[in-house]
């Protein structure tokens, strides 16, 4: 099953702002628990990180912004010429 993951700010009257990501929701380990569930990311493009306020988010939040930006780059920087390359490579926060 495909599933979006929606997180937002929704200002009433004002404006709102969403990020989304497409996940597929597939089989992972069984044990005398059950069958469980896990998320493959299907969306891969960076976060715009001029739209994130950096000080708003805390240290798992930004370490889950810096997993997500490397995996964007590990997966397409070859598919991009050198210009490309150095603009995602930047799109990963230090």
């Amino acid at each position: 099953m495909i599933t979006s993951d929606e997180p937002g700010l929704y200002l009433e009257g004002k404006y709102g702002i969403r990020l989304e990501n497409l996940l597929l929701c597939k089989k992972a380990e069984k044990t005398e628990y059950g069958q469980f569930m896990e998320f493959e990311t299907l969306t891969v493009a960076p976060f715009d990180l001029e739209a994130i306020d950096w000080e708003e988010l805390d240290s798992r939040e930004k370490a889950l912004l810096r997993k997500y930006q490397q995996y964007v780059y590990d997966t397409i920087a070859d598919f991009l010429s050198e210009e490309e390359k150095k603009w995602l490579k930047e799109q990963i926060p230090a």
